[in-house]
């Protein structure tokens, strides 16, 4: 199955998430991204999908806090009829606690955290725990790409049972 979201809306620009739904089998899906332009070839890319029953818990094991390079942590919400709270907690590769922020992730709907945004401005590298606060359930992506060195990578969350 090949879907175009573009297909399925008037603005082919948008954001979002795609649920595909089984009454029993299993499903593996991938999100591909691919550019036309040779210029931005370097942002073709394509991402397993997560699980779409969600966690309570994710890891970003590595994550980019720097103003040259566009990094997202993306939380979506699993939850289709209400509001998500998430702590995302930041620290830095020696382990320190650098910053903490609380989000709000609308039913069915994602967050975009920017690291360099949420840390001010502290230039660094280091690892994110989000947390569910109350109940519900998220999954999420780590997106980082770099255009002066031309690059881009996007990996999943891990969900985990136990955070420091």
């Amino acid at each position: 199955l090949n879907a175009y979201q573009h297909g399925y809306n008037q603005n082919p620009k948008f954001s979002g998430t795609v649920r595909i739904e089984s009454d029993g089998g299993n499903i593996a899906g991938q999100y591909w991204e691919k550019y036309r332009n040779t210029d931005k070839a370097y942002l073709n890319i394509a991402v397993p999908a997560a699980d779409g029953k969600g966690y309570d818990k994710l890891v970003c094991q590595h994550f980019v806090s720097d103003k040259s390079v566009n990094a997202q942590i993306i939380i979506s919400n699993t939850e289709v009829a209400r509001p998500v709270t998430i702590d995302i907690k930041f620290y830095s590769d020696n382990g320190g606690l650098v910053g903490v922020e609380k989000r709000v992730v609308p039913a069915n709907g994602v967050a975009s955290i920017n690291p360099y945004k949420s840390l001010k401005g502290v230039q660094m590298t280091g690892t994110a725990y989000i947390v569910v606060v109350g109940a519900g359930k998220i999954t999420g992506e780590y997106w980082q790409a770099a255009e002066r060195e031309k690059y881009q990578v996007a990996l999943p969350l891990e969900g985990v049972t136990k955070i420091r």
